[in-house]
């Protein structure tokens, strides 16, 4: 095994522990992957609790989804996660990006259900983060249709909820990944306050546009 692969393996499995750690996923919930080189992807397996992994279990499939070599050890026997599809499809729209990553965050999901969208400009950090975060139209999990409701907006955005059901991030950096799921968290926090409340005011469009010029500055 190259070095570069037991260091993405290990990466995925500190992500893992760090979605469970800050409460985006539970037992089984969720999934990672990571381009490993061309035509390969490392991702994590179906049922096994992602805050609790080895480097072991994850697998290796090539851009059909097809595992070019599976588990070994104590793990030759594990399947990728049932979500690959939707993995796949996010490769196949960004040829651009490192790695994908599915949570399960609670108030997302809440959000979602009482129709609270995440697309406004609230938060500068957000938006130079994730860029503007739509809301997929209801798919069934791990189904053609959850495909296809990611396609379109997968192309133009870093971060997307799916509705009823999750997040779904992806980067060009996976490092960076951990950074938007922290402000994720923070942007949630404060959306699900606003509507007790009764308003919110959005961030003018045209200091939208000056914080992602400015971004990349930003430390």
């Amino acid at each position: 095994m190259r070095a570069n692969e037991r260091e993405l393996r290990q990466t995925l499995v500190q992500i893992g522990r760090l979605m469970y750690e800050k409460g985006f996923i539970c037992a089984s919930d969720g999934n990672i992957s990571a381009r490993l080189g061309p035509n390969r992807l490392l991702i994590t397996p179906s049922g096994l609790h992602k805050g609790l992994l080895e480097p072991e279990h994850m697998l290796i499939v090539d851009d059909e989804g097809n595992v070019v070599r599976e588990g070994y050890g104590r793990s030759a026997t594990l399947k990728p996660t049932s979500e690959l599809p939707m993995h796949l499809e996010a490769y196949r729209q960004r040829p651009d990006i490192q790695a994908v990553v599915h949570a399960h965050p609670p108030i997302t999901v809440a959000l979602s259900i009482a129709g609270v969208p995440m697309a406004d400009c609230l938060l500068p950090e957000v938006i130079v983060m994730l860029g503007l975060i739509p809301t997929t139209e209801y798919a069934t999990p791990s189904s053609e249709e959850n495909v296809r409701a990611i396609r379109d907006l997968i192309r133009h955005h870093d971060g997307l909820v799916l509705q009823r059901h999750g997040s779904l991030t992806v980067g060009i950096h996976r490092c960076r990944r951990l950074c938007g799921w922290n402000r994720w968290s923070k942007m949630r926090a404060s959306v699900s306050c606003w509507p007790s409340w009764g308003c919110a005011t959005r961030c003018p469009p045209r200091k939208w546009k000056s914080c992602c010029v400015s971004g990349s500055k930003w430390g």
